[in-house]
């Protein structure tokens, strides 16, 4: 199983449209990577499709986030709290679609 940092660093790299290599945890989301507050959210999205079952992510917990390494950690909270997880397939990161494993 992959880790929560590789799943929530490849949902960043697929909005950005750069390689997965170029997502570092110290990179602050607004100033080093330009992300929006919307952009935030359509990457919550991304890594809340994932996981399986009715919780949904508390879009407030994005509030204090200020790096990829705080963001991170704000979703593997969350996914600890939950009993399954399911990660993106990236063989073809290039995807315009997110494809959930088997």
């Amino acid at each position: 199983m992959k880790s929560i940092s590789r799943t929530v660093r490849h949902a960043i790299a697929m909005h950005l449209d750069v390689s997965l290599d170029l997502i570092d945890d110290a990179q602050r989301l607004a100033e080093d990577l330009r992300l929006t507050p919307i952009d935030l959210v359509s990457i919550m999205l991304e890594v809340e499709a994932t996981h399986l079952g009715s919780d949904e992510f508390p879009a407030e917990a994005l509030d204090d986030v200020d790096t990829v390494g705080e963001l991170v950690s704000v979703f593997e909270d969350w996914a600890s709290r939950r009993d399954t997880y399911e990660e993106i397939d990236t063989t073809n990161m290039w995807e315009d679609r997110i494809t959930l494993a088997p």
